[in-house]
């Protein structure tokens, strides 16, 4: 809320308690509404970032055994290497893959809780606004 708003918002409530009162209340509601937008745009932009980080997981934990196995004897059988190395390369393979794929999951998941600064800045805002306006009332301004 800018200064301007704010001289309107005083003025508009006629003063005394009841008029801040009034004022307070129609400011939880629209600080409750901006909240359930920010809440809704966050788990929208979310969703992406959860399921990548869910695929990260399976693959971390379960790594793709079949096709892990079938790249180790590939490396055995075409490039001649030795049984240990071949199967220490695809497990460090994917390892890298999961661990690529859980980073970027959760840069962009730390990216989505950016979604609430909206609503908590206006909060803010609205907290110094009633502060002003309690001291003003308590001197016999308001």
């Amino acid at each position: 809320m800018d200064v301007e708003e704010e001289g309107t918002a005083m003025s508009r409530s006629g003063g005394g308690i009841a008029g801040l009162l009034d004022d307070l209340m129609a400011l939880m509601e629209l600080q409750l509404q901006l909240f359930k937008l920010d809440l809704r745009d966050c788990g929208r932009s979310a969703a992406v970032p959860i399921v990548v980080l869910a695929a990260a997981m399976v693959l971390l934990l379960s790594a793709i055994p079949v096709l892990m196995t079938a790249f180790a004897w590939l490396l055995i059988n075409a490039a001649e290497w030795p049984h240990q190395a071949a199967f220490a390369m695809t497990g460090l393979v994917a390892f890298a893959l999961a661990g690529a794929m859980g980073w970027f999951g959760w840069k962009k998941l730390k990216l989505a809780g950016h979604q609430l600064d909206r609503s908590q800045n206006e909060l803010a805002d609205n907290v110094k606004w009633l502060r002003r306006a309690l001291r003003q009332e308590r001197r016999g301004s308001y």
